[in-house]
């Protein structure tokens, strides 16, 4: 098998063996970027048969320098690439918290050029801070679904924030 990556594919080790995934561009842009969304689509790839191996123990991204870096070890972290489906309280508070944070950041000239690149961060950032894995579809579906809901009330106003009793 040729192991070599084009703009149409990514190179994985999947329990010590090469896969060369090909793909749409948008899909191999997020494989080649995201580690988490790559571990969730490799895992989604197996469970459904798309990527034939008896269980899914490691997967490795190398790179073009020549590393190799582990971004899913069934041994080390299960969980922590365990995609919720649920959302409970605190990582709807945090998905609240940045992106009421990251949103004055998007545009041409600042931090992220696009909602789709905030969007990833925010999903990172609930990885790094909860040991949850969610991705960035999710936490966009997630947030426009609570601002359906709000819309549906009436318009009722919540503060993401906290306010402390010196503000309040």
């Amino acid at each position: 098998m040729d192991c070599d990556e084009t703009n149409s594919s990514v190179v994985f080790y999947i329990n010590g063996e090469c896969v060369k995934i090909e793909s749409d561009l948008e899909d191999i842009v997020k494989l080649k970027e995201s580690d988490t969304f790559a571990a969730n689509y490799i895992k989604m790839m197996v469970d459904n048969n798309f990527i034939e191996i008896p269980e899914l123990k490691s997967i490795e991204r190398l790179y073009e320098d020549g590393s190799i870096s582990d971004i899913y070890n069934s041994q080390k972290e299960p969980e922590v690439l365990k995609a919720e489906s649920e959302w409970g309280a605190p990582e709807t508070e945090l998905l609240l918290n940045k992106y009421n944070h990251y949103i004055r950041r998007v545009g041409l000239l600042d931090i992220f050029k696009t909602k789709k690149k905030m969007w990833m961060q925010i999903a990172e950032d609930i990885k790094a801070a909860l040991k949850i894995s969610k991705t960035e579809t999710q936490c966009e579906n997630r947030y426009k679904t609570i601002m359906k809901r709000k819309k549906k009330v009436g318009g009722v106003r919540f503060r993401v924030n906290r306010v402390s009793e010196e503000e309040g």
